[in-house]
């Protein structure tokens, strides 16, 4: 049938709370929050195709505790404009640290000192990674 989307077999929902839920299926995990969803962070794949942002090693630590991520730690960044969902990668190997929606365009990071630039959605250690890491893998 022309115009229908593609359907997921087995697709699993997990409440992690009232406002928080896990989907899988084959070849997906997402974390659906309030209103927002994100890739979880265990699908690097899925994480490679959307915009970046590089922080500093000393940043790291302040996004795996879920701080937002701030101008001064940024290094790198690929473009994005003002509301799409961001990874936060550390420098040394790439390695996904947090999901987040952007607060303002790439375009404007150059121009940027100091200030937000992603709010974190969903980081490293957070209680949906803890909870998720409890859930047996099919």
């Amino acid at each position: 049938m022309e115009g229908t989307a593609p359907q997921i077999q087995n697709l699993r929902i997990y409440y992690l709370d009232d406002n928080a839920v896990l989907v899988e299926g084959a070849g997906l995990r997402a974390l659906k929050n309030g209103g927002v969803t994100v890739p979880f962070l265990t699908e690097s794949d899925t994480l490679a195709k959307f915009p970046r942002v590089v922080v500093d090693m000393g940043a790291v630590r302040f996004v795996c505790n879920g701080a937002d991520i701030m101008r001064p730690g940024i290094t790198e960044y690929t473009e994005f404009s003002k509301g799409d969902i961001v990874c936060i990668v550390e420098e040394s190997r790439h390695k996904p640290l947090a999901v987040g929606r952007a607060l303002a365009d790439s375009s404007a990071l150059d121009g940027m000192k100091r200030g937000a630039v992603v709010e974190s959605f969903h980081h490293i250690s957070d209680r949906f990674w803890e909870i998720a890491k409890t859930i047996p893998q099919r």
